[in-house]
């Protein structure tokens, strides 16, 4: 949790998503066959409010 922290302060300073940001934060991007996306985080929601 602490870490989780630290990475988000670091980027509460950003206007835009970075490339660095997505890749440390993301976990994969799935793309259904009907255009519809699944963004899959590397920490769950209960992480970001327990935090």
């Amino acid at each position: 949790m602490v870490r989780l922290k630290k990475e988000l302060k670091q980027f509460m300073k950003l206007d835009e998503m970075t490339p660095e940001m997505v890749h440390r934060f993301v976990d994969k991007i799935e793309v259904q066959a009907d255009g519809s996306v699944n963004i899959h985080y590397k920490f769950t929601t209960t992480a970001l409010l327990t935090a």
